[in-house]
């Protein structure tokens, strides 16, 4: 196993696999020691298929690795222009603008919502008020609408506040 792994320092191996006739004690399939897979010719074909995927994913990350230092220094000088302020600014500007929206829409529909409540309360006195004139004219043959009724503890919640000042005799 020394000259195995004296000959993948020398080549440069990512991998270095031993296969063996006589299996040691307790081998059943493939193990990694000291940095050597180890197996039996049984089992040389699935390990194989895995040690190509490992390849394959290391492989990758390699290629995915070069130029690193390059692509770094493009990364921080993109960073620190004036195309990358110019977008970062764009993207402010736009959240700003739909913020004012909304609080030019909330604004709308408040004052839009007061009006229709105003008007809401001025229809419900005038036909409560109605309702009462007709009660006085034609008084209790008047059919009773309980909506517009005023219930008994209504009306000894109502106080009467007088305008005139108070005189003392």
């Amino acid at each position: 196993m020394a000259k195995l792994k004296e000959d993948q320092r020398v080549k440069k191996a990512d991998l270095a696999v031993l296969i063996t006739i006589n299996k040691p004690d307790g081998l059943e399939t493939f193990t990694y020691r000291d940095g050597v897979w180890l197996t039996s010719w049984q089992f040389v074909i699935p390990l194989a298929f895995a040690l190509r995927f490992n390849l394959i994913s290391l492989h990758h990350e390699r290629v995915s690795g070069q130029g690193k230092d390059e692509k770094k220094e493009i990364l921080y000088q993109y960073l620190i222009g004036i195309e990358f302020k110019h977008r970062v600014e764009a993207i402010v500007e736009a959240f700003s603008n739909l913020q004012d929206d909304l609080e030019r829409e909330k604004r709308w529909f408040s004052a839009k919502w007061g009006r229709q409540e105003k008007e809401i309360r001025k229809v419900l006195d005038h036909t409560h008020g109605m309702y009462g004139d007709l009660q006085g004219i034609i008084g209790r043959s008047l059919p009773e609408i309980k909506t517009l009724e005023l219930s008994e503890e209504s009306q000894t919640e109502i106080v009467v506040e007088s305008t005139e000042p108070e005189t003392v005799a």
